[in-house]
Formats: structure tokens, sequence, C-alpha cells
């Protein structure tokens, strides 16, 4: 009987109709058979509408959930071949599926692929995980990005304050400040999450973790040097006064670009990790550590590329201006550093499992 209504489901899957296609996926989800699933996971990878293809996935997704960790070897069978196979967007949707599997606890298999196409697809996962990706997406990050830059401030406000001699001005000063690199850390965060995938969504974590720190690298350093125009326009032109060159601001590119790159290293080389901690639930415990430990990594390595600006020859007032920054290092890393957290948790299972799977690559 069951074989009667795949095989029908199936001649329904042939229509023009998107809407018909989607429907006859319902039917085939509800028919407890390996046989069913292979042809949900087929309709995942090759149906030339968007909207059936994500239904396949999401039906396919909830149907494996029975069979959890395991994937019924009909099922792995189609997404193998296909990740293995010629076609480019079959081996992009197939990635994308089998990471999403893995990401829920799933044994997923340790398919070969040459490494330069372990790059490809790796950087390819964004286009096929995020297929809405409107103005509010492309902003989805700046909270988490705000609420580190404010606490990672702390030790800027305790130096600065220091710094004002009237209890008026300090207050006037540490707003300034707090308002200032709160704009540029938040900035910063939107910039290096832009084409940024759960890190646990990835088949191969090494090829993934290359892809994607040189990614963050380049989106800020692009997003920064266009705010480097803008800010050697307003300085050079309505602030003649300030004491700061325009060449100065540019070195500030290249560190801000590296803080982004060591932020997401860190986070990257945290997650899963520190498990012993009983922190609220996983997705709490991983959202500190990955932070603390992005902070940290960025700010240390930042720290010894930062070292050689503070020259002698420099004035007192260049050289309080510098520690200022180097302490809004901190700030601005962690902001990055709980932006691209809050990334990897959107992969993490509702009941806190993390995959077990050996990170191979």
């Amino acid at each position: 009987m069951n074989s009667i209504a795949i095989t029908i489901a199936e001649e329904f899957l042939r229509s023009p109709n998107p809407q018909i296609r989607k429907n006859s996926l319902v039917a085939l989800a509800v028919v407890d058979e390996e046989e069913s699933g292979q042809v949900i996971a087929d309709t995942a990878l090759t149906d030339e509408d968007w909207t059936v293809r994500q239904r396949a996935k999401s039906e396919l997704l909830s149907g494996l959930a029975a069979t959890a960790p395991v994937i019924p070897a009909a099922v792995e069978d189609v997404l193998v071949r296909a990740l293995k196979s010629d076609d480019a967007q079959k081996q992009k949707r197939a990635y994308a599926i089998l990471g999403q599997l893995k990401s829920q606890g799933f044994f997923v298999p340790q398919v070969r692929i040459k490494f330069g196409n372990r790059m490809w697809l790796a950087s390819t996962l964004y286009f096929s995980y995020y297929v809405n990706r409107n103005w509010s997406f492309r902003l989805r990050k700046w909270k988490p990005g705000l609420i580190g830059t404010l606490i990672g401030a702390t030790p800027l406000i305790v130096y600065a304050s220091k710094s004002f001699e009237t209890v008026s001005t300090r207050l006037i000063g540490v707003v300034l400040l707090l308002l200032g690199f709160s704009l540029l850390g938040t900035l910063v965060s939107v910039l290096a999450t832009q084409f940024l995938t759960p890190i646990n969504m990835h088949l191969r974590p090494v090829s993934a973790s290359i892809v994607q720190i040189v990614e963050t690298f380049l989106n800020v350093l692009a997003g920064t040097i266009i705010l480097q125009i803008i800010l050697s326009f307003v300085v050079g032109r309505f602030l003649e006064y300030a004491p700061i060159s325009v060449d100065f601001f540019a070195i500030f590119i290249l560190i801000f670009s590296l803080l982004s790159a060591f932020a997401r290293l860190g986070t990257i080389l945290t997650f899963g990790h520190l498990k012993f901690l009983r922190i609220g639930n996983v997705r709490t415990r991983n959202l500190i550590v990955q932070t603390l430990g992005g902070t940290a990594v960025a700010f240390i390595i930042t720290t010894f590329i930062y070292l050689p600006l503070w020259a002698p020859s420099r004035s007192m007032y260049e050289r309080h201006t510098l520690t200022n920054i180097w302490l809004g290092c901190i700030s601005i890393a962690m902001g990055l550093a709980a932006a691209f957290a809050s990334i990897d948790n959107e992969a993490l299972p509702l009941d806190g499992r993390i995959s077990k799977q050996p990170a191979t690559n």
C-alpha cells in the first residue's frame, strides 16, 4: 500500500505547479518508508523552485528526527552521491543538508572531497542556508554586537574617567566614548557577520574556519576603508584642529580587520568546549565561553601588533589617545565575539546536543 502511495506522490511531484509538488512532499512525509525519504531528499536537491526545495528539506529533517542520530541508508546514499557529483548546485544543496543534520547530532559520513572544493563549498553554504537575505537579515547581529561592545567597554571607561578634572567633563567624556565605541563596535560586528554561517554546520571545520576568517577580514577591511574615507573627509574638512592626522586613522583599518579575524578564530577554537561548566543550558554556556575566548584571542594577538604604535617620539596626547583606542579594542573584540557566538548558536539543537564527530578535514 505504501509503495502505491509513493508512486502516486511521485506523479504529483512532476506537476508544473509548485504548490502541488509541496503538497505531495507533505503526503510523502507521512509514509514511513526509506523510499519516501529518498524521494524527498532527491527533491530537496533537484527541484527548480526554491520554495519546493525548502519544503522538501524541512520535511526531510523533520522525518529523520525519529531515526536520530542515524541517517537511513537510502537517504544518506542520495545525499552522498550528490555531494560527490559534478553538478555544482546539487553539491551545494547536499552540503547544506548534511551540515544541518550534523549540527543536529546526526552521524554524517566523512566524504572525501578535494581541498579546493571543500573551500568552495564552505563559502557557498551561506547562500544555501540563508535563503531570504533582506536588510533586516543583514543587520541581524547588531544587538549581540552592541551588548558585547558595551560590556567590553568597562576597562576603557575606568581608564578614561581618570583623565577628566571635573565631574561634568568626566560624565560628558565617558558618554561620548561609550557612544563612539558602541557605534563603531556595532558597525564592525555587522560588517564581520555578513557572510558567516554556524561553524557546526560545516562538514569540514578546518576548511570552513579558513574561509570564515578570511571572509571576516575582507568584509571588515572593505567596510572600514569606506569608513576611513568618510572620517578623512570629516577630519580634514570640518575638524582641522584635530591633532591626529588622516594617515594616523588609516592604521586602524588593518587593526580592526585583524581584530575581527582573530575574534572569529577565538570563537571557533572555543566552540563546544568547557562542557564541565554548569551555566544554564548549553546555548548560554557556549555563548559565554565563545565570547570570552574570542575576545581574549583577538585582544592578545592585536596587542602585539599594536605595540609598535607606542613610539617614544609621539606626544603625550597621542600616547593617551592610543591607550584609549587600545582599551577600546577590548570593547570591539567582545562585540565581535558575541556576534560570532550568536551565529554559531543558531545551529545548536534545542536539546543542547553538539555533534561529537571527529574534526577531520
